[in-house]
């Protein structure tokens, strides 16, 4: 777990919180899969809520594996 937060940089605590998320994996997935480093990032509690709320919108410029299959609220460049 890195500090700090991804989005805002808050570094009190953070969250590892699904790029992709859980329920868009099919049941035969693997947990080393769906926790792939590449699928986790670190979040404060704050930012980690409004992303998994669709409020919060991340890019991820150095992960393009995820560019076809990410969840609709996640933009990669």
């Amino acid at each position: 777990l890195q500090l700090p937060c991804y989005n805002c940089g808050y570094s009190k605590h953070v969250e590892l919180a699904h790029i992709k998320s859980l329920s868009s994996f099919p049941s035969t997935t693997t947990v080393g899969e769906v926790n792939h480093p590449a699928n986790v990032v670190q979040l404060c509690p704050n930012c980690h809520w409004e992303f998994d709320n669709g409020l919060l919108t991340l890019v991820f410029p150095d992960q393009p594996k995820f560019t076809q299959s990410i969840t609709a609220k996640v933009l990669l460049v």
